[in-house]
């Protein structure tokens, strides 16, 4: 059974596209990823809902609103604001920083991504590139074997290029 905010998350991202495939594997494939190390509960619906105020009109009061302060302010913090992919981050890195545990939805988020991307495309170059960064900011507060599975994807994006 899809829980509520799978079901919002989906709705709200409509056709979008994960490459190939329906947005929702990209969803499905982050609380999956949160599971295998334990998160569940809340952390389902954090994972659900990463990408909805990024990247379709949802807005955190929306969120709010549906599922509570928690999550609302959770999923505000993976969510990236500005013209650009630096800057993006930059805002994520920032409140990352105030909110420690949003790295662990933001970590499994970037495990997957770097998991379904194509070795040499554009995408595994970007996350390749901002692989210290990332750690640095984000990864370096998610549990070690988060940080591990990390690593192990990067290295096999690194090794097929």
């Amino acid at each position: 059974m899809t829980s509520p905010a799978m079901q919002f998350a989906i709705e709200k991202h409509g056709d979008q596209m994960y490459g190939d495939v329906p947005y929702r594997n990209h969803l499905y494939a982050v609380v999956q990823c949160l599971r295998d190390f334990g998160f569940v509960g809340k952390y389902a619906d954090f994972g659900a809902l990463h990408d909805t105020i990024e990247d379709t009109s949802a807005t955190r009061e929306e969120i709010e609103h549906l599922f509570g302060h928690e999550v609302s302010m959770m999923v505000w913090a993976c969510t990236g604001v500005g013209r650009n992919r630096e800057i993006r981050n930059a805002t994520i890195y920032a409140k990352i920083s105030m909110l420690p545990k949003a790295a662990i939805i933001k970590t499994a988020d970037r495990i997957c991504n770097a998991e379904n991307a194509k070795p040499g495309s554009k995408h595994a170059k970007m996350y390749l590139g901002e692989r210290e960064e990332f750690f640095a900011h984000v990864a370096f507060y998610a549990p070690r074997a988060m940080q591990d599975r990390l690593e192990r994807a990067y290295a096999a994006l690194e090794e097929a290029a």
